[in-house]
């Protein structure tokens, strides 16, 4: 998704090598998706209490393409960081502050761009992040550069990040757990769940609530947008009119701020 956004970035701004080249990256993460799960969107990949297996072979494969992605993902980003012409069009538009950040609780990828140190992965960990832990990456600027530079870093740390966990061989990546089922268990009764994830906008909200026998009474999924848009709201103000589809893309919420 990350490597999306600056796909979006670059066509935005006419920088054409670059969003040809994001373009070409894209393709092959997602695809190596589809080999994963059966999916290019990785739906299915996670399932309820699980993941589906990732088997040697396939691990070697997704460890081949992340082998194959890093350096020209670095590569095309050292382009954009360096071009007179995304510098000009980048920096200084879209500002959102820190301050306004948060005070308007701007959360995510956007809130780490404008210097709010959050993320779930990092304060709300769960086994697998406490256990092999990510940094916490946030830039100061909080311009259209800064949203750009923040997404560059945070695919940069998640590549290296699985790249090290498929190279590890003692990690049993491959057995199915024989708890896995399609159908969940006996829910609790009167009993409100929340469940906080980081998502690729910030974090993904889960609210599930039951009734006396149990049944499920209500169920909530929130994309971090529905919040989130007041931040773009803010920063989009005093910009001419051509660099809103700049900040419109830097920011890259859902437009209906449910969807995952």
């Amino acid at each position: 998704m990350h490597v999306a956004t600056l796909n979006g970035m670059a066509t935005d701004i006419a920088f054409l090598q670059g969003a040809a080249t994001y373009g070409r990256l894209r393709t092959a993460i997602i695809n190596a998706s589809q080999r994963a799960c059966g999916n290019r969107f990785g739906r299915g990949w996670l399932r309820p209490g699980t993941a589906m297996p990732v088997a040697d072979a396939l691990r070697q494969d997704l460890l081949q393409t992340l082998n194959a992605f890093a350096p020209h993902f670095a590569e095309v980003n050292q382009l954009m960081l360096s071009a007179r012409s995304v510098a000009a069009r980048l920096k200084g538009t879209g500002v959102l502050t820190t301050q306004a950040a948060q005070e308007l609780g701007v959360t995510g990828v956007t809130g780490r761009a404008s210097g709010v140190a959050l993320d779930a992965r990092c304060q709300l960990p769960g086994a697998v992040y406490a256990a092999h832990p990510l940094p916490m990456l946030t830039e100061p600027g909080g311009d259209c550069w800064a949203r750009m530079t923040q997404r560059m870093r945070e695919v940069e740390t998640s590549v290296a990040w699985l790249q090290q966990r498929l190279g590890d061989n003692t990690l049993d990546l491959a057995k199915l757990p024989a708890s896995l089922s399609m159908t969940p268990p006996p829910l609790k009764p009167n009993a409100l769940c929340l469940s906080l994830i980081e998502g690729t906008r910030g974090p993904v909200l889960h609210a599930l609530e039951t009734d006396a026998q149990g049944a499920l009474r209500h169920y909530k999924v929130q994309d971090p947008s529905l919040a989130n848009w007041f931040g773009e709201a803010v920063a989009v103000r005093n910009n001419g009119i051509s660099d809103f589809p700049i900040c419109n893309k830097s920011f890259d919420f859902s437009y209906c701020g449910n969807d995952l």
